[in-house]
């Protein structure tokens, strides 16, 4: 029940949270530093999309924040990773299931990730 019940709460944040960031306005946006078409892309993503991307971060052998340090790579990486059509594959690959795969095989964001591994050197 419990995971029913969390599930339930994070479909409803991740609402929301879409709510919110779909109702800002031009001048909100530009604060924000995304084009409306990128905030309409990224708010769209799944609510696991941030995990994901500091997740293969890490397997990459970078810290998380690394993923900030540019911020258009890091809007390019998310949107990437939210709209992935491999993210079952992606999941079970960071849980160590799917051994027989490179990144480079399922994730469309690994030259980015390689290319920042290699520039944190």
């Amino acid at each position: 029940m419990t995971s029913i019940l969390k599930r339930v709460r994070r479909a409803l944040n991740q609402h929301r949270d879409r709510q919110f960031l779909l109702a800002l306005d031009g001048s909100q946006q530009s604060d924000v530093g995304i084009s409306s078409t990128d905030l309409h892309s990224l708010a769209s993503c799944p609510s696991d999309t941030r995990e994901r991307m500091e997740a293969m971060a890490r397997a990459h052998g970078l810290a998380p924040e690394m993923l900030g340090r540019e911020h258009w790579r890091e809007v390019d990486i998310a949107r990437a990773c939210g709209h992935c059509g491999q993210r079952g594959v992606c999941r079970k690959w960071l849980a160590g299931k799917r051994g027989d795969l490179a990144a480079r095989d399922f994730c469309p964001n690994a030259p980015q990730f390689e290319e920042l591994a290699k520039s944190s050197e």
